[in-house]
């Protein structure tokens, strides 16, 4: 889909960057995906949150991901764009929202969930993804890692305590 002069739209843009990581996270090429997806990255779920903060955290999220999908029994899965646009007056960002359908031969394992995701133009030209909330339960459906999770939950309540401060406190400054 293009837009005016031939530009391709934000829900073209969108689409190509679900359809890229989809297809690299199936396959195991984490190049792939750091070309379409930003370090760090921001993942939330109804139930646990995490930002990933390098490359060997993404591969483990990526092959994790992938394992739990498959403990499901599926051998595919597909995200479909809803709705994408450029922020109002930022053409280097891009909201929207699309579905995840968890498949085995086409049939749906699981209802489709809805995600909504911001995509920035990095300085050399690519969108990435760089935060991602699934509105979805990570506990019925492991798309961030439960030990990765609990890992870094520790690591930041280490660093508070260090600090003598509070998560609430940091939000404040």
């Amino acid at each position: 889909m293009t837009g005016i002069q031939g530009k391709p739209t934000a829900a073209a843009i969108y689409q190509a960057n679900l359809d890229a990581v989809s297809e690299a996270v199936w396959a195991g090429d984490l190049p792939t995906v750091l070309r379409h997806v930003a370090i760090p990255h921001q993942m939330l779920t109804e139930d646990a949150e995490f930002v990933i903060a390098s490359a060997d955290e993404m591969l483990i999220l990526m092959t994790d991901f992938r394992a739990g999908l498959i403990r499901m029994g599926a051998d595919s899965y597909l995200r479909v764009c809803r709705n994408a646009g450029f922020l109002p007056g930022q053409d280097d960002v891009i909201t929207g929202q699309h579905d995840t359908f968890v498949l085995n031969e086409g049939v749906a394992l699981r209802p489709p969930y809805l995600n909504d995701m911001t995509l920035i133009r990095s300085a050399d030209g690519l969108w990435r993804a760089c935060r991602i909330e699934a509105r979805a339960r990570n506990d019925g459906l492991p798309i961030i890692s439960p030990d990765m999770a609990a890992a870094q939950r520790r690591e930041l309540r280490q660093l508070f305590q260090r600090s003598g401060r509070t998560p609430d406190e940091a939000e404040e400054t």
